[in-house]
């Protein structure tokens, strides 16, 4: 029997069930762009919704168990068992691609210009376009569960307590193991990073190299981490979701089931959390937040050649009225005039629209430059009621046409 609905004071949103077709797969996470929210699971199953509400089976091509998803500069890419890498611009239509490997790829991230696929035994392979595949040395055997990235690090945890930070993707350091304990994602939260696993582990590092123990209040294995830089939620075993507005305090959420939810994202202005069957449907949790407004990412590179660099808008919330928000342009290293055009302008949102991509023009100068950055800055929300969530800034980090290393988004 599907559970009910909960409300929940903590997360100051409703927890919603959705409803999704009869697919007898388990799903494992979800992520959203380009206006989609895609859920991936067992056997190929990939999801499509325009809301989070009502989904689609879409076709995958592969049987392989979908692990990961991520959206970045328009496109989806998906990682699975058996060195499975597909990519998709619309979450309908996919592509195979082939990353060097045969090795479960259980995790993927983005940071740095480089996509970063993490899996068994210490697999890990990289990507400039997500098209092209190397591999990198990760320093362990063991198996490595999820891959994610911020404030300037990659974080890999996985088996037997492993965890691995990496600035760029490449070059990888091996933290001694705390706990004999499988470790299965990672976040960042609160100034923290945040590793979770079996029995209720949560560990947290300043830096992403010394860890120590926190106590999450649960046993049950904790599966997923996320936020949206107001509240971070985890979910996991026998229904577990906890909530927590710095990190290290947590407080359990009655989703109203005991079936195992696998992944939790906040993407599109809603928190979705999606896990194994309940009956003939998988389980998906969509909690929303109160109308307003925050940038699809906090940071995002460009190539000095490519000419603009397009930033995403996200509108959370109700879409049954038109709203609109003022942008503008800040100096960084980056100097209006001379390195991009200073912009200030207001984005329009239609009514049903939960996104605006707006472009910023980037100067290609002729001399060799440092990398220079840039932010962009959301304001003066329209109705007022509306609220500016993190992040309201979005840096915006300008890569020298002639570093050969970069490749676009």
């Amino acid at each position: 029997m599907l559970p009910t609905p909960h409300s929940s004071p903590n997360m100051k949103h409703l927890i919603s069930l959705a409803l999704t077709p009869t697919v007898d797969q388990h799903l494992g996470a979800s992520t959203y762009g380009n206006d989609v929210h895609v859920a991936v699971g067992d056997n190929g199953t990939i999801l499509s919704s325009p809301d989070g509400a009502t989904w689609t089976v879409e076709p995958s091509g592969t049987t392989e168990a979908l692990r990961d998803v991520i959206f970045v500069g328009g496109e989806f890419v998906v990682s699975g068992n058996n060195g499975t890498i597909l990519t998709s611009p619309d979450g309908s239509n996919w592509i195979a691609r082939s990353p060097g490997t045969s090795a479960f790829l259980s995790g993927l991230a983005f940071g740095v210009n480089r996509y970063v696929a993490v899996g068994g035994s210490g697999t890990i392979v990289t990507s400039l376009d997500a098209i092209t595949w190397s591999p990198a040395t990760s320093g362990t055997g063991l198996f490595l569960q999820n891959v994610n990235f911020a404030a300037g690090l990659f974080i890999a945890t996985g088996a037997s307590g492993a965890i691995l930070s990496s600035p760029d993707g490449l070059a990888w350091t091996v933290s001694p193991s705390l706990i004999n304990l499988t470790l299965t994602d990672s976040g960042y939260f609160g100034g923290l990073y945040l590793a979770i696993g079996q029995s209720g582990t949560l560990l947290s590092s300043p830096d992403g190299t010394s860890w120590s123990f926190e106590n999450s209040g649960t046993l049950n294995l904790l599966r997923s981490i996320t936020d949206n830089g107001i509240s971070c939620i985890m979910c996991g075993d026998n229904g577990t979701i906890l909530t927590s507005g710095d990190g290290i305090s947590w407080s359990p959420v009655s989703s109203g089931t005991t079936t195992t939810l696998r992944g939790v994202r906040f993407a599109g202005g809603k928190f979705i959390s999606v896990g194994e069957l309940s009956g003939p449907q998988a389980i998906i949790f969509v909690s929303e937040r109160d109308p307003g407004f925050s940038w699809g990412s906090s940071e995002v590179s460009v190539g000095e050649a490519d000419g603009s660099v397009m930033l995403l808008i996200e509108r959370s919330g109700s879409t049954a009225a038109t709203a609109s928000v003022d942008f503008q342009t800040v100096d960084g290293s980056a100097i209006g005039g001379d390195d991009f055009t200073s912009t200030s302008s207001t984005a329009n949102f239609a009514i049903g629209q939960s996104a605006v991509n707006v472009a910023i023009p980037i100067s290609n100068n002729p001399d060799g430059e440092a990398e220079e950055t840039f932010s962009v800055e959301l304001s003066s929300p329209s109705p007022a009621s509306l609220i500016l969530y993190p992040p309201s800034a979005a840096t915006v980090r300008i890569i020298d046409a002639q570093d050969s290393d970069f490749d676009g988004l």
